[in-house]
């Protein structure tokens, strides 16, 4: 068990900064990040991302750096209700990388990057939970009675700027 897993159930926890303290956090397990952001990524490490958002360029280079045991400041988090099906835990995984590669997430102490920024993220692994509604009166809608299964997924990020000029 490396850090990734400790750090996410503890924060999951935690009502205080967590909307999902909710859920019960022991069953939660781990699965490596790294294969899927080398898929995605094909290999690299470091990358530029070009655009516009909200009418603001943005123009930022991606570091990243892939380390389950490492001090991590927050995690990013999907989570969907479905029939059981394996696509939808892989489908939580993929929005939680693009976040990541998209350069859509950051620690808000640490503040917003600004163009020309590098941004570090030190990646862990990926902290899955997935619960079952047999009885459909938790969060299982009654309309739909096959969606018996919550899956949530929590990434574990460093984030770190390095000031571009």
């Amino acid at each position: 068990m490396s850090k990734s897993i400790e750090f996410c159930k503890a924060r999951a926890k935690n009502e205080e900064i967590s909307c999902l303290f909710d859920r019960n956090w022991d069953d939660a397990g781990e699965v490596e990040s790294l294969a899927l952001f080398e898929k995605i990524l094909e290999g690299k490490r470091k990358y530029k991302i070009k655009g516009e958002e909200d009418g603001e360029a943005r123009e930022f280079t991606i570091s990243l750096i892939f380390d389950p045991d490492a001090d991590f400041d927050y995690f990013t988090s999907s989570s969907s209700i479905h029939d059981g099906t394996m696509v939808f835990v892989f489908e939580n995984m993929e929005n939680c990388a693009k976040r990541v590669i998209l350069a859509e997430t950051y620690y808000t102490k640490k503040g917003k990057p600004k163009p020309r920024d590098t941004i570090q993220y030190t990646i862990g692994n990926f902290v899955v939970l997935k619960e079952f509604d047999e009885n459909r009166d938790l969060f299982a809608p009654k309309d739909k009675p096959y969606l018996q299964e919550r899956t949530t997924v929590l990434l574990p990020l460093r984030y770190d700027l390095i000031n571009g000029e």
